[in-house]
């Protein structure tokens, strides 16, 4: 269907023209005679032709009333109008309806529908056959069996003859009160709710859609924004599920009372997650930040309304809850014209989305609190706007997914570029390395005899050479694990050998740092890649003296024990932060201490490396670390791959 038309299928039910108003210069005596060409094919409006009693307290009861009734001075009722909205209020009120269907109809049974369905106490009296009146009992506190019609809406059958019949209907609330009553033949009725419900159907279907797209999102990219779109999302779903009555249906249709503390749940807590749905993809703080303050405490000031509903206490702070939305509603529509400038496709896309509802939500909780009449507007307009809300909800998550693929290529380009810096770097250290090393040999040679002295000055030399051709090794290591060219070549390795290697390589002064070596008892062989279990192991001593900027102990532990083996290297330097701990072994990252601390230069690949190299062995790294307490990293590799051949 073209768009306007759905938008006309939408709310063609609300804007039918009034029975009231085709009839109110006809209605001799006060009272509504139904027409059979108008009832045949709509609802009746009632309440244009009800009088109205306000009962302080509830104190009244209907045998009372009647006898006022009947008295010379009456009851007290007065005209009611077009509209029925009284906000919050603890009194009861009473309406008068004067019926009679027309002469020449033959049909007497009616349908009276009240709406919405979560009035707690609606009653109606209907006149019987020996002058008297029946009490018929419904709202949400009323069990579904126990209901005339076991529906999500009130519905009472009633009968009209050709002389006008007085009916009495008793509505009271313990929150908010707003009513509608129509009249309906009974094939009307069931086929406007067969309409409403494919109409709810249809929403709940574009809901779900969004929410899976939503879900999806959130477990693929584990991203903040995603979770809270998926919450908010299935929060808001729930809301309307209560709202319209579905769920004294289909859950608990023997405790409908429930549904005045769900309310209160998942009202609030659709409050707050909107919130933070919109401050999450706006991201304002850089831009407003009190405004963005303001907001932050507004929505835990929601999620406690959800604690305090959670409990009971939601008719107790119902008006509450409905100043605060009443706020939020006003604070989103400025934060969404604020944010223009800075995000304008982001901005935009809120404004499409949830400014409709916004105004929607607005003009119904201005209802609520009775400061707007039941109309068009203020019911109806909600229920239009949240459904086209779903599809937008779905493209804004599908923009946010674009936009995080967009960024991941950027990295992965800045990352390519990053590995060909360093793979041009190293492959033109390698030339002047070797060199420098041959040309250091030459002279160490010929100087031995007669300069034995130079001896430990050459020693020296060929060591940083070996520290400069490692991380050259790194460098190059780093390009290879990323293409998966890397594959351990296994080879019987003894922990002592290890050890042996990694100690010839470090730069160490032990008067500063004491080196403390362990090695287990049982020296036996394992199968491993020495040149990289050596780099690996290394990276992780040279680090233990780097980050422990003012001396102390280093520790080389190799120990046996659940069939693996363990090569642990401990320092007791600035320590990790837990926060960094978590992204420790990511490509290029550095934490922020070590970033910090003056002299110490790395390019965030070490650990890196050490974690591929480890776990191309089969095994895994740890790290037990405290900041100011010094770190503990465990390489544990299994004693039992086999090395090719055997």
């Amino acid at each position: 269907l073209p768009a306007w038309a759905l938008c006309a299928l939408l709310v063609w039910p609300s804007v039918l023209p009034s029975v009231a108003d085709d009839q109110a210069g006809a209605l001799p005596q006060g009272y509504l005679t139904v027409d059979d060409d108008v009832v045949d094919r709509s609802a009746v409006s009632l309440l244009p032709h009800a009088h109205v009693l306000r009962d302080p307290g509830g104190e009244l009861d209907f045998e009372r009333l009647l006898a006022a009734e009947r008295s010379p001075e009456g009851a007290g009722f007065q005209p009611l109008g077009d509209s029925f909205s009284m906000g919050f209020t603890g009194d009861a009120f009473w309406l008068r309806l004067a019926l009679a269907r027309a002469p020449e109809s033959s049909d007497e049974v009616f349908w009276l529908v009240a709406w919405p369905p979560f009035i707690d106490d609606l009653r109606l009296y209907a006149p019987t056959a020996d002058g008297g009146y029946a009490e018929l009992s419904a709202g949400d506190h009323v069990p579904v069996a126990e209901r005339m019609l076991a529906l999500r809406e009130t519905v009472f059958q009633i009968r009209l003859g050709s002389e006008p019949r007085v009916f009495y209907v008793r509505a009271r609330s313990g929150s908010t009160l707003t009513l509608a009553l129509e009249l309906l033949r009974p094939q009307v009725f069931v086929e406007r709710s067969v309409f409403v419900n494919t109409r709810h159907g249809l929403f709940f279907g574009l809901l779900l859609t969004s929410l899976v797209v939503s879900l999806l999102c959130a477990l693929w990219l584990r991203q903040r924004f995603f979770f809270i779109a998926t919450a908010y999302l299935l929060s808001y779903g729930v809301l309307h599920f209560i709202l319209n009555g579905y769920d004294q249906l289909l859950i608990y249709p023997a405790m409908p009372w429930l549904a005045d503390s769900l309310i209160g749940v998942f009202g609030a807590l659709t409050g707050g997650l909107l919130i933070h749905f919109v401050l999450s993809y706006l991201e304002p703080r850089a831009f407003y930040p009190r405004l963005t303050l303001l907001l932050t405490v507004l929505a835990w000031w929601f999620y406690v309304m959800t604690g305090l509903s959670i409990v009971g206490l939601y008719p107790q702070i119902a008006f509450l809850f409905h100043l605060s939305a009443t706020l939020v509603l006003v604070l989103m529509p400025v934060l969404f014209l604020l944010m223009l400038p800075h995000r304008r496709q982001r901005a935009a896309l809120m404004l499409i989305i949830f400014l409709p509802s916004v105004i929607a939500v607005l003009l119904q909780g201005l209802r609520n609190l009775g400061l707007l009449p039941t109309v068009f507007w203020t019911t109806h307009l909600w229920e239009l706007s949240s459904f086209l809300q779903m599809p937008f909800a779905a493209v804004v998550v599908l923009l946010r997914v674009r936009e995080e693929e967009r960024r991941h290529r950027h990295a992965q380009e800045r990352e390519a570029a990053q590995r060909g810096f360093l793979r041009m770097i190293a492959h033109e250290l390698r030339t002047p390395l070797s060199v420098i090393d041959t040309a250091v040999a030459n002279l160490e040679a010929r100087t031995e005899a007669i300069q034995p002295e130079l001896r430990p000055r050459y020693r020296r030399i060929q060591t940083a050479l070996a520290r400069l051709n490692t991380l050259v090794d790194n460098a190059l290591t780093e390009d290879r694990l990323q293409d998966g060219s890397i594959e351990p070549d296994l080879e019987p390795v003894t922990p002592s050998q290890l050890a042996a290697q990694v100690l010839e390589l470090l730069d160490i002064d032990e008067g500063m740092h004491p080196l403390d070596v362990g090695l287990p008892e049982d020296d036996r062989p394992i199968a491993m890649d020495p040149h990289w279990m050596g780099l690996a192991v290394l990276n992780l001593l040279d680090n233990a003296v780097k980050y422990s900027p003012k001396g102390g102990p280093i520790g080389l532990r190799i120990e046996r024990g659940d069939g693996m083996l363990h090569i642990r290297v401990s320092d007791r330097g600035i320590g990790i932060r837990s926060a960094d701990a978590e992204q420790l072994f990511h490509r290029f990252f550095r934490a922020e201490d070590a970033r910090k601390l003056p002299g110490v230069t790395g390019l965030g690949i070490g650990l890196y490396l050490v974690q591929q190299v480890v776990e191309r062995h089969g095994g895994r790294v740890s790290v037990d670390s405290r900041p100011g307490t010094g770190s503990t990293f465990t390489l544990s590799i299994p004693e039992t791959m086999r090395i090719d051949g055997e």
